[in-house]
This record gives C-alpha cells, sequence and structure tokens, in this order.
C-alpha cells in the first residue's frame, strides 16, 4: 500500500506537467482555428453579402468543434447589439485556451464586424489577421521549448517527491 501511495505520489506531478504541455498545444490549435475563421469571414465578406448565421454556418475547424466554440456560436440568435462572434467569445471565456491578447484581437475584431463598411470590414480582417499570425508565429517558435519545459518540471517535482517520501 505504501509503495502503491508513493507511486501515486510521484506520477502525479508528471501526469500534470503532461497536461500543461498538451495544454499549450491545444491553445495553439484554437488560435490557429481563429485564424482560418478570420480568413473564412474575408472571404465570404469580399465576394457576398453573407449574413453573419450563413458564414459561421457554412465553416468548421476540429479544433473549435470539440472545444464547443463553434456550436454555442451556431446557437446564438443572429442580431441583437453584439456581433455572433463577439458574444460568443464571451459566452466561451470559460472553456477557450486563449490567452489575454489573443482574446482582445478577436473582440475587437468582433465588435467591429457587420457594423461598417466593406472597405473597412476587410481592413479589420486583415489587421485582425496580422495580429494573430504574429501571435501565432511567436507561440509556434516557442511551443516545443515550453512542452519540453513542462514535461521535465512534471518528471523532476515527480522523482523530488519520490526522493523525499522515500
Amino acid at each position: 500500500m505504501k509503495l502503491l501511495g508513493l507511486l501515486l505520489v510521484s506520477l502525479c506531478p508528471v501526469y500534470i506537467g503532461i497536461s500543461f504541455s498538451l495544454n499549450a498545444k491545444k491553445e495553439l490549435l484554437e488560435l490557429e482555428g481563429f485564424i482560418a475563421l478570420i480568413r473564412h469571414i474575408r472571404y465570404r465578406i469580399s465576394f457576398s453579402l453573407a449574413k453573419q448565421g450563413e458564414i459561421f454556418s457554412s465553416f468548421s475547424i476540429p479544433a473549435l468543434e470539440r472545444n464547443g466554440f463553434f456550436p454555442l456560436l451556431r446557437s446564438l440568435p443572429a442580431g441583437g447589439g453584439d456581433s455572433m462572434l463577439t458574444r460568443a467569445l464571451q459566452a466561451g471565456n470559460s472553456f477557450l485556451s486563449i490567452d489575454k491578447e489573443t482574446g482582445k484581437t478577436l473582440l475587437s475584431f468582433g465588435e467591429s464586424l457587420g457594423k461598417v463598411s466593406l472597405d473597412k470590414q476587410i481592413a479589420d480582417c486583415d489587421a485582425c489577421l496580422s495580429r494573430l499570425e504574429d501571435i501565432a508565429a511567436e507561440k509556434r517558435k516557442a511551443l516545443p521549448a515550453k512542452q519540453k519545459l513542462c514535461r521535465s518540471l512534471g518528471i523532476l517535482i515527480g522523482g523530488c517527491a519520490l526522493l523525499i517520501l522515500i
């Protein structure tokens, strides 16, 4: 029984480190999903006068489907004061794995969606895409080191806990 307890105490930090590592990857995948969504929005508003509900219903990204963002986005009624994207971002804040800067960029883009001229919307799409792609490039560059650090710290803490308890 004592051996089982030691094993459990030493493996728990390893699992936590691996979880943090996977969360960093999930954050990047969600960010790339939002980049693809903004590209889709830009394409749709450039070539058609589709309403927001139509734009979102014809598009899917697996990372944003799995975490529940797209089902939430599609379930929102069109209209109201804010855009569907802004309302979905605000409602999905608890389960999205995006950092504050990405969230702020997406919210500022969503606030102008459907409320300004076509040229301004396209310019807003381009500005948002540029900022999100810069953030994604930084995260892609830092991801391997961050994952390695999380896993290594988890193993190190687990090993230390095992040594302390022995």
